[in-house]
C-alpha cells in the first residue's frame, strides 16, 4: 500500500475520470442537451414572459465559454507542469473570470427587464427624489 497521499491522489483522479465518463455519456445519449447552448433566447410576440430560440448566437454565452475553456487549460497546464505543490491562482486570472462573469451577466439582466424603458424610469426617479431632497 501506498502513502495516504498517493492514495488520495489515485481516489481523486478516479473520481473525476468516473464523472467526466459520466457526463460524456450523458452528452452522447442526449440525457444532458447542449444543442442550444450557444445561441440566445429572445422576446415572443406572444408576451414578455414567452422565450423562444432566435436561433442567432449569442455573443455573451460565447465569451463566458472561451473564457472559461481559456482559464481551466492554463490551470490545468500548471497543475501537470508542477503538480507536488498546491496552484496559486493569479489575481489577473480571477479578475478575468469575475469580469467576464459580470458581463454575461449584466447582458442576462438586461434582457430579462419586463420593458426596455425601466432603468430610465428609475433614473427620472431618482433624479426627482434627489432634487425634492435639495429644497
Amino acid at each position: 500500500m501506498g502513502s495516504p497521499t498517493t492514495v488520495l491522489r489515485y481516489e481523486v483522479l478516479l473520481f473525476l475520470g468516473a464523472l467526466a465518463l459520466i457526463i460524456f455519456y450523458q452528452l452522447l445519449t442526449g440525457k444532458i442537451n447542449a444543442r442550444r447552448m450557444l445561441l440566445a433566447k429572445g422576446r415572443a410576440a406572444v408576451g414578455p414572459s414567452t422565450r423562444r430560440w432566435t436561433g442567432e448566437l449569442s455573443p455573451s454565452r460565447i465569451q463566458l465559454l472561451v473564457v472559461t475553456i481559456g482559464v481551466s487549460i492554463y490551470l490545468l497546464a500548471k497543475v501537470v507542469r508542477d503538480p507536488g505543490e498546491f496552484t496559486e491562482i493569479p489575481t489577473g486570472l480571477l479578475l478575468l473570470m469575475a469580469g467576464s462573469e459580470f458581463l454575461y451577466l449584466t447582458r442576462k439582466a438586461n434582457k430579462l427587464m419586463p420593458f426596455p424603458g425601466i432603468l430610465r424610469s428609475i433614473r427620472r426617479m431618482l433624479r426627482r427624489s434627489r432634487n425634492s431632497w435639495s429644497r
